[in-house]
């Protein structure tokens, strides 16, 4: 049975898990599928609704497996996550669309340029990750992200153990939630999160997020520490990077080397904006070049 609201759709996928999301925009408008970072949900768009409407876009944001109305995949590889959108895609009778990747999503976009490039139409990479198998990955990350990630690679056991403990501690605390990943934002990424017009919206989908426990969190998080399974040189299609000068979550170093490593690209850099701050100041700009 499929859900048919708004903002709490979802379809059963070949393998009988749920897959949820949400739609904002245009219902007939350009598609871009929207990947969240984590933890996150499909309720992060919320909000930028004006944003997809003003440039004609249909934005359909997901629940990765494990989040939100997501069910759990046992055995989850990233290199799955393609083959989910794929049949949401052809559920939704898309053929070709665009990708908004978030931080993490940003990962994610990247897989699917690499696995299913001829679906795509353009691609966003926003804050985005590199793979973290080589040390200039974690040149200019804060401290607290650089040793958690650094355990994922080389101590990957030691990592397991060390985020199921941080998200057990937290648990659907949505306020020691947003606190905890704050910690290792930038300042001006810190006045974002706790202003009064934005708080109540960065808990409801950091919430959302964990809102059937946790495991998809920390599976997600091991994982994005572990090899990929492709490379940024093995996408084939033109790609727009966008990134902050002052993220201390994705530092600047690897918004450049994304852009040194995936063959076609084109850097859109912002000395003054950081990884939450990006988002929140270049949205239009970014659903703008991805309509294109």
């Amino acid at each position: 049975m499929n859900a048919r609201d708004e903002q709490s759709q979802q379809i059963t996928l070949r393998d009988q898990r749920k897959l949820a999301f949400s739609e904002y925009g245009v219902p007939d408008g350009k598609p871009i599928f929207y990947f969240n970072g984590t933890p996150g949900s499909r309720l992060e768009f919320v909000g930028h609704e004006d944003i997809a409407r003003k440039h004609g876009a249909r934005v359909i944001a997901t629940d990765r497996p494990g989040f939100g109305l997501s069910d759990l995949q046992p055995g989850r590889r990233l290199t799955d996550w393609p083959d989910d959108i794929i049949q949401l895609a052809d559920y939704l009778q898309i053929d070709q669309f665009g990708i908004i990747g978030v931080s993490a999503g940003g990962m994610h976009a990247q897989i699917c340029a690499v696995k299913v490039p001829e679906r795509l139409t353009n691609v966003a990479l926003v804050g985005s990750p590199i793979p973290l198998d080589r040390p200039e990955a974690f040149e200019g990350m804060s401290t607290l992200n650089r040793s958690i990630f650094w355990l994922g690679h080389n101590l990957p056991w030691l990592y397991w153990i060390y985020i199921n403990l941080l998200v057990l501690a937290i648990g659907k605390d949505t306020d020691r939630l947003v606190k905890v990943v704050s910690q290792a934002a930038h300042t001006t990424d810190k006045e974002l999160f706790f202003s009064p017009l934005h708080y109540e919206r960065y808990k409801a989908n950091f919430g959302e997020a964990v809102r059937n426990g946790t495991k998809g969190v920390v599976q997600e998080l091991y994982l994005s520490a572990r090899p990929w399974g492709i490379e940024p040189e093995d996408i084939g299609i033109k790609v727009n990077i966008w990134h902050g000068g002052l993220d201390t979550n994705t530092p600047p170093s690897m918004g450049r080397l994304l852009a040194q490593r995936i063959p076609d690209n084109k850097l859109w850099f912002y000395e003054d904006l950081a990884h939450y701050t990006l988002l929140h100041e270049r949205l239009d700009e970014i659903v703008r070049e991805t309509v294109r």
